[in-house]
């Protein structure tokens, strides 16, 4: 049985997101979450094209800089802890204690999975220009309380009342070429960024409630993708920094203009189908089913396809969002301590999941180290979720993320504890990873 939640939660994580439309808790720069991401002024070199490209055109910057090998994932579960989800995902047992206990946490609107993955690829910096490719995603995923049932308990023959409920998830993969450049004016400078956007897919996907045969206490559930794998779009990003001596202030508005268009044409679904016979065995069954292919999504394909891909590209693009930062460099030691206020001004699934948030952060170069440590806040109000943005009353919109940071000469590496916020009082834990390499001349 625990196949079958292992497969859910295979199929969860292998996704991955654009640096330029990335959630306020999680940015594609190394160094700028080991800040939190209060990064808005710091960002140099070839950090700036995904940052704020007007910091291209302040003095004292590289020459030229290379950013190689950047990673960073954000994960947050609701209703399972980490070490929950590692080891359903792996096929471990739980004693009856343990499954019990597992799902009194479980909201009875079900279980959530969510985060990210960015993975700037290579950022080039020459001067005041710079250009870069990445690739990844967003995803969002619900899995309902009876599901987990299933999987931690197996199929009950007397009980004929299962609820798949809110078993459903959402993911978007592209990739983008960025090239920026920046220009100083006195005191100031001023940059802008353009994207072009592939869009790689977009996928629903759905598991409808059981149907029950009373007479053979038996149960036939029925699971469907649907979605496209093509597309185009730009966006285009502009900032400005002001240097005040020790105070540098910025501001960015991301996504000032741009559009992100799937291609409805070529629509497609899968069709997965088990029962009380092989649910123990779900993985390998809808491995077997997934190896048959797609089928294109037409009127006359079935009913289930269809409301699979209800909603599929509802606010699939990326928001228009604000940024607002400064920094002190502090006399004598060098500290930087930084901080930055985040909003999106639309509701964009493809930028992440806090709306608005603020941060701060600190960091101290020792020689060739600089460690640093950050906090950031969601704000109250609402947050953007998998098919609508949830009130403020129901998301309790309260994500927390304590970060810490290390550069050791052209390694950058930050990590995080992450509360995403809290649904039907129950907290959503996470945490955040990233790594990466820079060469400065």
């Amino acid at each position: 049985m625990m196949r079958m939640f292992r497969t859910a939660v295979a199929t969860l994580g292998v996704v991955a997101a654009l640096p330029g439309g990335v959630a306020a808790q999680l940015s594609p720069v190394p160094a700028a979450n080991g800040v939190a991401g209060a990064y808005l002024t710091l960002a140099r070199g070839h950090e700036a094209l995904w940052i704020n490209p007007a910091n291209l055109g302040l003095a004292g910057g590289p020459s030229v800089s290379l950013g190689l090998a950047n990673f960073g994932a954000s994960f947050s579960a609701l209703g399972l802890d980490l070490e929950q989800v590692r080891k359903l995902a792996n096929g471990g047992t739980f004693d009856a204690a343990a499954r019990a206990q597992i799902l009194g946490k479980i909201p009875s609107d079900g279980a959530n999975i969510r985060g990210q993955v960015l993975v700037p690829v290579i950022g080039l910096q020459i001067g005041k220009l710079a250009f870069g490719l990445g690739a990844g995603a967003v995803y969002d995923y619900n899995v309902g309380r009876d599901m987990v049932d299933l999987a931690l308990n197996g199929y009950n023959q007397s009980r004929v009342d299962y609820r798949i409920g809110n078993t459903n998830g959402r993911q978007a993969t592209y990739f983008d070429a960025a090239v920026a450049y920046g220009q100083r004016f006195g005191p100031i400078a001023l940059g802008v960024t353009g994207h072009y956007i592939v869009p790689r897919a977009i996928d629903n996907w759905r598991i409808f409630e059981p149907e029950f045969d009373l007479v053979n206490r038996t149960m036939r559930m029925q699971a469907f993708t649907a979605g496209t794998n093509a597309g185009s779009g730009f966006s285009v990003d502009v900032g400005g920094t002001a240097n005040l001596g020790i105070l540098t202030v910025s501001a960015v508005l991301q996504n000032v203009a741009g559009n992100v268009t799937w291609n409805e044409d070529n629509l497609a679904y899968r069709q997965f189908a088990f029962d009380n016979t092989n649910v123990g065995d779900a993985g390998e069954v809808l491995a077997d089913q997934f190896s048959a292919g797609t089928a294109p999504l037409t009127a006359t394909s079935p009913l289930g396809a269809i409301q699979t891909a209800d909603g599929l590209f509802s606010r699939a693009f990326l928001p228009r969002t604000l940024r607002v930062g400064s920094h002190l460099k502090l006399p004598v030691l060098g500290t930087r301590v930084s901080a930055q206020y985040n909003n999106q001004l639309q509701e964009g699934f493809l930028g992440g999941f806090w709306k608005s948030s603020v941060s701060v952060g600190l960091a101290q170069k020792i020689l060739f180290f600089t460690p640093s440590i950050g906090y950031a806040r969601q704000l109250s109000g609402a947050e953007t979720t998998l098919s609508s943005v949830v009130a403020a009353a129901q998301a309790q919109s309260d994500g927390q993320l304590l970060t810490a940071g290390l550069g050791l000469g052209p390694l950058n590496i930050a990590v995080a504890q992450l509360t995403d916020g809290r649904r039907s009082n129950t907290d959503r834990e996470g945490l955040m990873v990233s790594v990466g390499l820079t060469l400065g001349f």
